[in-house]
């Protein structure tokens, strides 16, 4: 079927489902009310009819209690307040007025039926923010619509609040897991990049701020509902619209103007312009009355904010950037004069940019009969950001980088049904499509590596290296079209509540990625660039001609059981099976030489169709009050893998793509001023070459990343406004997914005795002695082929972590939480995404890559201490103060050498072998070098290295400073008089970053070396060493030492003001 149609057949089957199933069955949610009807003297009642109803919608729910006098009213709308009634011939009828429904909430309403007119005793109504949430009390993490609407959010990105969770970590990892196994849905649909993981939008959120009612962290909830998660969830439920007609408009303005006069680095604000303006506009009310209701929603930020790169504008930014002035100074002059740099264009420095993003949001709610109400949902999101692509260098030339852009959208149908009095149905079918792309400023130009040593103001030498010319990963073009269908069947019977469900998904995929097609030289210095002497020349050419394209399709299935038994009124016993299933549908060709030589199946795909994940839960109320609450889970979760991994098969079979690596006299003399004329003037393979080996991914004994996972929390109420939480959660992470190269030779060539006898996989004899740079294919076990990666499953991750947290509240005039968490998250791979080459290098090793065990340690995910709070304040003349804290551990780096020491053809990922200088062994230059390094008190490392001496070191056993951040908010209300159309204005005034407006010195962080694309933002690897030679005699590498390793730069965001304006009526 071609893709247009496929297209046109999901968008009319999400649209139609309300009228194709409005007979059927539908619907479900976990949040609810449940509770049971009781005479005067404490019996059941049975066949009492209890009703609950939206003051707000005019929604109206019924149930009957059965013989136990239980009655249960789920899929109720979530908002309020509900008023709940119970009624029965012969009995004064009863209300519960004031219900207010939360994500996962089932909220408990108990009534009491009398045959005389008496007086009703009052009954306490716990007023806690975790009311009805008990099932997930120490597991999730609530952001409610009054926080949304008042805490400071500097992108406005609902999952930018995340943070507020114990268990947050950076780049939205969850519970110490890698961030590709958090799960992310919408209204119950997933919401995620499902070719590299991730949120689904490429922009700052996937739909306006205006449109969320509130949304949770889940780490260890235990619904069976809850699937295809490792670490755990983000969830959001969006707003709908009401009787009562309402409009909202909000506006905020933010300049350098309004920042710190200098940044951390010291620059001064006329070096950092950039200008910030955030709109939205939300409408919403009745089409017909308590019948049917829309809200519409739409967001627009338009930023300029520059992009740094090699500043050298102070000696702060010169001594972070790691080079000298003059040195690119002189590098920029080399460029512009030989290799066609345009001098007009700024390389360097505060690089201007204007990103825009757009998000439309449109919901209607439609009561279709008293048994069936429909909901249509509409999201879609845009955005344009240059200069905002991948890089290869810390410090990479505009001419080196990419735009990006994106485009999503998502149509999703939902139809709830209540089948008889006691049974609940959600059906949801869900169609989206994303496209993204990255595009290059120099198309079709190759990329420059020019590794540059010079003296920094601090009196210290830099090691950097510096990108030109092209961009590795664009131009890049990948399109997702996903269809979901979910059905959840929830039925009470007795004191068993039983619930059944489904969760499918069907994706497709075409992906354009022409990584590291442009070729790359690499200069050993600034005298070879001047010289036109590069000593390496790479280029990955495709044998077609053309960029080849991939095209996959994935299955998604899954099916769940739940029984919940209210084994007491106050005891709950859950147990549950969720079963999931994956299934890559396309295989790549064969390629029986692979096959025969490494035994392998090229032809086989991804596929794992056995993920069983038992759960259960039981929650203990001690009191009738619920005043003392124990909760105890335990159950195994599943991950999806990136879809990723098929494109990487689909892509390198070994006949697509052939890869290029030349040396020494072999590289050609570089001519950029024609390759930005004519790209394909570019070198391929030379005349009458032989085919180079082929870098080929199979799928090897893969399977989806299994979690079990173990919790248990103890909640206590302290008077009507306090809450204490305290817990314990232990997670352990196996079938991890990884790369290994089937084509390593299994005995080393020869061993470093130097450091340690570590492994070196490469002859010494093939190890040039000027450059001491190796060659992949002389570490081949089989010399026709280069790397043969398999992807297997043997990474593993563990986390252990207690929680603690306080929730108060002082009368009208103040709320706020306390959070807590010491965690301890180790594995053996951070690998998440995406290229398969990046496996190794992004797990730092002692010689064997495939020794996962080698690399067990701190995982790049550990946060071991984490505080995080939030407060809203009444304050005098009307003032309305909120903030929100976050402090956590740094996070943890290797020491590591830049250069491929083992020959395993990673690049930085051999962690260093810390020399002695008191040791008579070692080179008199390393020696003196490395005296600085301990002398150096600013060196964060220094304590390590001193203590380690003699040793590689190890993996992530250094650790960046504690890092505090507060965002507060000030704003003032003003209600308008009469009975005009405008109901009120706020005048809004956010500051970001408190502490540095406080003191310049507070609010930094401490900046690891940028990654090279947003799904790897940063590295957690600092070269302490490089290589610059090789002495055959002695099979010693020749190293020069990074003086400014463990010198990291201060950075981030100084304080920033931020005025707005939100008019509503």
């Amino acid at each position: 079927m071609a893709w247009d149609q496929w297209i046109r057949r999901g968008v009319a089957t999400a649209m139609l489902l309300p009228v194709v199933v409005a007979t059927a069955h539908s619907q479900s949610a976990a949040s609810g009310i449940i509770g049971t009807v009781r005479d005067s003297v404490g019996h059941p009642i049975d066949a009492v009819v209890v009703e609950a109803r939206d003051g707000t919608t005019g929604y109206v729910q019924r149930a009957a209690t059965n013989s136990t006098g239980r009655y249960i009213l789920l899929g109720l709308p979530l908002g309020g307040p509900y008023v709940v009634s119970a009624r029965r011939v012969g009995y004064i009828r009863s209300d519960r007025p004031g219900i207010t429904l939360t994500i996962g909430a089932r909220e408990i309403v108990d009534l009491v039926l009398r045959v005389v007119p008496v007086r009703l005793t009052e009954l306490n109504v716990r007023a806690d923010a975790e009311a009805g949430r008990e099932s997930r009390i120490g597991g999730s993490t609530r952001i409610a619509r009054e926080q949304i609407d008042a805490l400071p959010i500097p992108d406005r990105n609902f999952s930018g609040l995340a943070s507020l969770s114990p268990l947050a970590g950076n780049q939205l990892s969850l519970g110490g897991q890698r961030w590709t196994s958090t799960d992310l849905r919408i209204d119950g649909a997933q919401s995620r990049n499902l070719l590299r993981a991730g949120e689904a939008n490429g922009g700052p959120a996937a739909i306006s701020l205006e449109a969320v009612r509130e949304f949770e962290v889940n780490t260890a909830v235990f619904d069976v509902g809850q699937g295809r998660q490792g670490g755990g969830q983000i969830a959001a439920v969006t707003r709908a619209g009401a009787n009562s007609p309402e409009a909202r408009l909000y506006t905020g303005f933010r300049n350098e103007h309004l920042a710190a006069s200098t940044d951390f680095q010291g620059r001064s604000r006329a070096a950092r312009t950039a200008q910030t303006l955030q709109t939205a506009l939300s409408l919403g009310g009745p089409l017909v009355r308590d019948r049917a209701h829309y809200f519409l929603a739409y967001e627009r930020q338009d930023a300029s904010e520059p992009l740094t790169t090699g500043d050298v504008s102070t000696a702060e930014a010169q001594v972070a950037s790691g080079i000298a002035r003059d040195s690119l100074v002189r590098l920029l002059d080399v460029l512009t004069r030989q290799y066609g740099t345009d001098p007009a264009v700024s390389q360097t420095g505060q690089l201007g940019r204007r990103s825009v993003s757009q998000t439309l949001f449109a919901r209607v709610d439609w009561q279709l009969a008293a048994a069936h109400r429909a909901t249509v949902r509409l999201t879609a999101s845009d955005w344009v950001s240059p200069l905002s692509g991948g890089v290869d260098q810390a410090i990479a030339l505009r001419e080196a980088r990419s735009g990006f852009s994106s485009r999503e959208a998502q149509l999703l149908s939902t139809l709830t049904s209540h089948l008889g009095e006691r049974t609940l149905n959600e059906v949801q079918i869900a169609f989206g499509t994303s496209r993204r792309a990255l595009i290059p400023e120099s198309p079709g130009v190759p990329r420059g590596f020019v590794q540059v040593r010079s003296l920094l103001p601090n009196g210290t030498t830099g090691n950097s290296t510096i990108q030109f010319g092209g961009n590795r990963l664009a131009p890049d073009e990948s399109r997702e079209w996903q269809l979901q269908l979910m059905n959840r069947l929830t039925s009470q019977r007795g004191s068993v509540l039983w619930t059944l469900g489904t969760d499918n998904s069907l994706v497709a995929t075409r992906t354009l990625i022409a990584e590291a097609q442009g070729g790359l030289f690499v200069f050993p210095s600034l005298a070879a660039l001047e010289a036109r002497q590069p000593n390496r020349f790479t280029r990955t050419v495709p044998l077609s001609g053309a960029s080849p394209v991939t095209r996959q399709r994935v299955l998604e299935l899954g099916a769940y059981g739940q029984v919940e038994w209210q084994v007491t009124d106050r005891i709950t016993w859950t147990n549950g099976m969720r079963w999931d299933a994956t299934a890559f549908l396309d295989a790549p060709a064969a390629n029986a030489a692979i096959d025969s030589v490494f035994q392998v199946r090229t032809a086989r795909a991804p596929r794992d169709l056995a993920q069983l994940q038992p759960r259960t839960q039981l929650v203990w109320r001690l009191q009738h009050d619920a005043r003392d609450i124990i909760r105890v889970g335990a159950g195994a979760f599943t991950a999806q893998l990136p879809y990723y991994a098929g494109h990487n098969q689909l892509l390198y079979t070994g006949s697509t793509l052939a890869d290029i690596d030349l040396r020494g006299t072999a590289v050609p003399t570089p001519d950029f001023a024609r390759y930005r004329a004519a790209p394909l003037a570019v070198p391929g393979l030379p005349a009458g070459a032989v085919l180079s080996p082929a870098y080929v991914n199979v799928a090897g004994a893969v399977r989806a990343p299994r979690t079990w996972k173990g919790s248990a929390t103890w909640w206590h109420r302290i008077g009507d406004g306090t809450t204490v939480t305290l817990g314990v959660q232990a997670s352990r992470m196996r079938d991890g997914y990884a790369y290994v190269d089937r084509n390593l030779r299994n005995v080393p060539a020869f061993v470093l005795t130097a450091e340690g006898n570590r492994a070196v996989w490469v002859p010494a004899n093939t190890i040039p002695a000027a450059t001491g740079v190796t060659d992949v294919r002389n570490a081949s076990q089989h010399p026709a082929y280069a790397r043969v990666l398999a992807l297997e499953s043997g990474a593993r991750a563990e986390q252990v972590a207690v929680t603690g947290e306080v929730a108060f509240r002082l009368g009208d005039r103040a709320q706020g939480t306390m959070g807590y968490a010491w965690s301890r998250a180790r594995d053996n791979s951070s690998y998440g995404c995406c290229l398969a080459r990046t496996t190794t290098t992004f797990t730092p090793v002692v010689d064997d890559p495939r020794a996962l065990g080698q690399a067990w340690g701190v995982s790049d995910f550990d946060a071991r201490h984490r505080l995080t709070g939030a407060l809203s304040v009444r304050a005098p003349f009307k003032l309305a103060i909120t903030a929100r804290y976050v402090g956590t551990t740094g996070r943890p780096f290797s020491l590591v050498v830049d250069g491929d020491i083992n020959g395993d053809e990673a690049n930085g990922n051999d962690r260093a072998f810390l020399f002695d200088p008191g040791n008579p062994t070692t080179p008199a230059d390393v020696a003196a070098s490395m005296r600085r390094v301990l002398a150096n008190p600013n060196n964060l490392a220094r304590r390590y290295i001193a203590s380690h001496l003699g040793q590689v070191s190890g993996r992530n056993t250094i650790t960046t400073p504690f890092t505090n951040r507060v965002d507060a908010r000030i704003a003032r209300q003003f209600r308008a008089r009469g009975s005009g159309a405008l109901r009120s204005a706020e005048l809004i005034i956010d500051v970001y970053n408190v502490g540095n407006l406080l003191n310049r010195r507070w609010g930094a962080q401490y900046l690891l070396p940028v990654g090279i694309s947003s799904q790897n933002p940063v590295v957690n690897r600092v070269p302490l060493l490089r290589v610059v030679g090789f002495d055959p005699a002695t099979q010693r590498y020749r190293y020069s030492v990074n003086e400014s390793a463990g010198v990291l730069p201060k950075g981030g965001d100084p304080y920033q003001v931020q005025i707005g304006v939100r008019i509503a009526r």
